[in-house]
């Protein structure tokens, strides 16, 4: 599916632009394209923590559904650190941009990208990977803080090459963080709203009881470590990004404050 992506890009102007008319189908065309890498890529997502099913019957032996396996979800990862976590360079063709937008691909991007990367990660997912940890033990599963060093090595990859982290990825970093800062600051549910929801697959556990807020906090607090590390070697708008993710991680780990309400008479 990328492969077709980044080949008809190449088409993108012939197929729009005609020269007495405007560059609104090419715009159009050019925003089905980025949504549809997007698309594509969350359907890997939905390999991390997920289940094979097949339709059985009572006459019919064997599980309905069986867990991806441990390698299948680590291929699944290292699949997205290289196509969706690195910047898509192949959308970011200036002869198109230049022609719909005076500016905006930096949020067209990493907005995808978060969407992807909060497909990854998205609470009921990482609740199944530590059921399945339990039931088929740590040998033969992906585990929450393995996919959060993982992901963590492909959103964050400047930190160990010590190499330039340009606008993109900046961007990017920066809502991974907010993206874990919620997990464990989360918005307070909605009056009247019903409370938390769950879809189908079963009873969900509250997130707030399971491993999720462990793991987010600790994983938190070696990327805090690992970012202080590498600010002695950094400069200008580099070091100011890093400070901030450093502040960002420490507000997220302060967590919100909870008000104590109205005075008791």
């Amino acid at each position: 599916g990328i492969a077709n992506l980044k080949r008809s890009m190449a088409y993108l102007i012939d197929a729009t632009v005609k020269p007495t008319e405007g560059f609104d189908d090419l715009e159009t065309l050019y925003g089905r394209m980025v949504s549809q890498w997007r698309t594509e890529l969350t359907h890997v997502a939905r390999l991390i923590g997920g289940a094979d099913t097949q339709e059985r019957y009572g006459s019919q032996p064997g599980p309905r559904f069986t867990p991806v396996s441990r390698a299948r979800q680590k291929e699944a990862v290292e699949f997205l650190n290289e196509m969706a976590f690195q910047t898509p360079d192949f959308l970011l063709v200036d002869s198109i941009l230049r022609r719909i937008e005076p500016v905006g691909s930096i949020e067209r991007v990493t907005a995808a990208q978060a969407s992807i990367l909060n497909q990854a990660v998205q609470n009921a997912r990482l609740i199944r990977m530590s059921e399945y940890e339990h039931t088929l033990g740590p040998a033969n599963s992906y585990s929450i803080l393995e996919l959060f060093e993982d992901v963590r090595d492909g959103v964050f990859t400047e930190l160990r090459d010590i190499s330039e982290i340009d606008v993109f990825r900046r961007s990017l970093q920066r809502r991974y963080v907010e993206l874990m800062s919620s997990k464990i600051n989360p918005d307070p549910p909605q009056e009247g709203g019903g409370g938390r929801g769950r879809g189908g697959g079963g009873p969900q556990l509250d997130p707030e009881l399971s491993d999720i807020f462990p793991a987010v906090r600790a994983h938190l607090s070696e990327l805090d470590q690992m970012i202080e590390a590498v600010i002695p070697t950094a400069s200008g708008m580099q070091k100011a990004h890093l400070e901030d993710l450093r502040f960002r991680i420490s507000e997220a780990l302060k967590g919100r404050t909870v008000s104590a309400g109205p005075p008791i008479a």
